[in-house]
């Protein structure tokens, strides 16, 4: 809620408060004017105000109080999760040497009524000039297989990493349940090169690609990335295959998915099932905010983005402040952890942030204070957009173009935001070594496993959970290991990949929860014995 609606609320709350005080006054014969007389009307009104006023200034401070203390604990639950989505990248024919687009690349998206916004790659994508000429389920043999079939532009011999977005019926359950079949009954992969050509072993991964170099890798924290996931689950729905190098060119190459006997051969596979460079994004990036110049003369200075033609743009954390000498940009210390010297301490609220800085001799020598921050416009892509084009922001790729695949998930505001008092009941539960089911279905819900998500209402679906220590074997963190066993219950058998994936973020929250080695256990239920996960243990 923005400041001027919670200020006008309380003041209606005040003002109603005042007039039920003054008609039982004046039903009891001690206000001779009469709660409607005008000067006794104005007075009710500049109390009601001035009451208001103050409230909502307590709620501030209470607020901003709160976030100092959450600071470095809950940084990444406290920000909104951006407006995301899925897009591909179309390679044109005239398109045959390969290119690498790093995490972070950002697209420009336009939709139908012009508004303009920047989404950022979420993890690197690896163009190639390879295609998906087809894909069908073939039996050869008494042997199930699906069967890819590439094109490749020009002739290729190279080992390739062949990261495949498993998209069915445009539809998220229906993609899970092809995902989730070829997970649990993939036997084995191998290519064959033209039409007679040798079996050529393959290596097949699911989930999220393996970042190649440390630049690209997720810097996210474990609770970041689980509550990324429940926002636009759709981002784990990939299938890699690593093919070696051959010994000849190859102009098709046709991959076999090898599946054990209990595959269910009722879902459907098309040509447009397995789609090769797809790719993550999100309406938020990094950048430089706009420079400030610091004379020492204010006591706080907004953090406003570099591009004021972009509309709506917010800022949504920041990440460092540095001060620009002769010898480059000197980082300031955060307030809270610097003994002397220069600071910054970040204030925020209703969209906006500022920076309250201490710099010795601002006031004689001005400076140039340089922010940088996460950027975001939550309210312009707050309803869908409809059609979009996309395109490259500040790079030229020759023979590619950008498209969405399935639709835009909204930005989704954090529950801990406004919420001070369940921001604290959170920082408690973050003193505890160990989760029980209430804190678990809460923090599920807190991480997304609520509203209008594929995952709605699962949280609750958590039956029983039981922790206890154990002696650990391999003598990590003084020999202690935690032991967690839950049972997770299954209403019906097409809801068994959504609970699947549910325990495995059930399993990344409970080892992210705490320093100590965790190995969680978990059951599904009324399938009595069947265990969805196990053994998910936390170096």
């Amino acid at each position: 809620m923005a400041e001027a609606e919670t200020l006008n609320s309380l003041f209606l709350e005040e003002l109603s408060a005042l007039d039920a005080f003054a008609a039982r006054r004046e039903a009891e014969g001690a206000l001779s004017l009469g709660a409607e007389d005008p000067d006794v009307r104005r007075i009710l009104e500049a109390q009601a105000f001035f009451s208001a006023r103050t409230r909502a200034a307590a709620q501030r401070a209470t607020a901003a109080a709160v976030r100092r203390i959450a600071a470095g604990t809950l940084d990444e639950l406290l920000v909104p999760a951006p407006a995301s989505m899925m897009v591909e990248c179309v390679v044109g024919e005239e398109r045959v040497e390969p290119a690498v687009l790093p995490r972070g690349t950002l697209l420009r998206a336009m939709s139908a009524e012009g508004k303009v916004g920047l989404f950022a790659m979420m993890r690197p994508l690896a163009i190639l000039p390879i295609d998906v000429a087809g894909a069908r389920l073939v039996e050869q043999n008494r042997r199930l297989f699906v069967r890819i079939r590439l094109r490749a532009r020009r002739s290729w011999k190279h080992a390739a990493t062949l990261s495949f977005y498993v998209r069915r019926l445009d539809d998220y359950r229906a993609s899970l349940a092809l995902h989730d079949a070829l997970c649990r009954h993939l036997t084995r992969a191998f290519a064959v090169a033209g039409t007679d050509g040798p079996e050529i072993p393959c290596r097949a991964s699911f989930g999220a690609p393996r970042a190649s170099a440390l630049e690209d890798g997720d810097d996210r924290g474990s609770l970041a990335r689980i509550r990324s996931f429940f926002h636009l689950p759709e981002q784990e729905l990939f299938v890699q295959i690593e093919v070696p190098q051959t010994r000849a060119p190859w102009d098709t190459l046709d991959l076999f998915l090898e599946l054990d006997e209990e595959f269910p051969t009722s879902l459907s596979i098309s040509n447009d099932t397995f789609r090769l460079h797809v790719v993550p994004v999100e309406n938020a990036w990094v950048d430089f905010a706009e420079p400030i110049l610091w004379d020492g003369t204010r006591t706080t200075a907004p953090v406003r983005s570099p591009s004021p033609l972009l509309e709506g743009v917010e800022p949504a954390g920041v990440r460092g402040v540095y001060k620009a000498t002769d010898r480059g940009l000197v980082p300031l210390m955060p307030a809270a952890l610097a003994q002397d010297g220069d600071t910054y301490e970040i204030e925020e609220g209703d969209g906006v942030t500022e920076l309250k800085l201490s710099i010795d001799g601002a006031f004689e020598k001005p400076c140039k204070v340089l922010a940088e921050a996460r950027f975001s416009q939550p309210v312009l892509w707050s309803a869908s957009p409809g059609k979009l084009a996309l395109g490259l922001q500040t790079r030229h790729l020759p023979g590619v173009s950008f498209r969405l695949v399935g639709s835009m998930r909204a930005p989704a505001e954090s529950p801990l935001a406004q919420d001070p008092a369940r921001c604290l009941d959170v920082l408690s539960l973050r003193m505890r070594p160990a989760l029980g089911r209430r804190d678990l279905v809460g923090m599920l819900e807190i991480l997304g496993a609520s509203g209008e998500g594929a995952y709605r209402g699962f949280a609750t679906l958590v039956d029983e959970l039981d922790s206890r220590e154990a002696p650990d074997p391999a003598r990590r963190a003084g020999g202690i290991r935690r032991v967690y066993r839950l049972a997770v219950r299954q209403r019906t058998p097409e809801e068994a990949p959504l609970v699947r994936r549910l325990s495995a973020q059930i399993a990344a929250l409970l080892d992210a929860w705490t320093e100590e080695p965790v190995d969680v256990e978990i059951t599904t239920r009324p399938m009595a014995g069947q265990r969805a996960l196990s053994g998910g243990t936390k170096a």
